[in-house]
């Protein structure tokens, strides 16, 4: 079982980034600050419409919704946006932060129901006919 939680977030990561490559190669950077602890820098070739986008909410605990670029845009806490070509959002930092708690909770949570069935079999089988008592090891000999 491959480890999604794991590895999925950095081929995700790559897969934006490398949309973004144009612009991030032969663009001009420009920093913006969009608000408080708000920026974005964009890396845009002139006379063309090459554009990439990195948005940052550098806010440690309050999600904002900010405008740039004539589109709104929601950004959790201490986050980063990709827009590749300055108008959509392909990635979020934390987005997948999210996602790999939700699967790691949702693997817990099937670990321990596999976990119980296991112990209810075992309690079943040690118990036919009380001739294993649970916690007797020397039943055995």
């Amino acid at each position: 079982m491959q480890r999604e939680p794991k590895w999925g977030h950095l081929r995700d990561l790559h897969s934006a980034l490398r949309l973004c490559r144009k612009a991030l190669l032969w663009g001009f950077p420009t920093v913006q600050k969009l608000g408080e602890e708000i920026e974005a820098q964009v890396y845009q070739q002139p006379g063309t419409n090459v554009c990439a986008a990195f948005i940052a909410n550098n806010h440690s605990t309050s999600a904002v919704t900010t405008n740039f670029n004539g589109g709104q845009y929601y950004l959790p806490p201490h986050s980063i946006s990709i827009l590749p070509d300055c108008k959509t959002r392909v990635f979020n930092t934390q987005k997948i932060a999210k996602k790999q708690r939700e699967d790691y909770l949702q693997q817990m949570e099937l670990y321990e129901q596999k976990k119980n069935e296991v112990k209810k079999t075992v309690y079943t089988v040690l118990h036919v006919g009380d001739v294993i008592r649970l916690g007797q090891r020397d039943s055995f000999k």
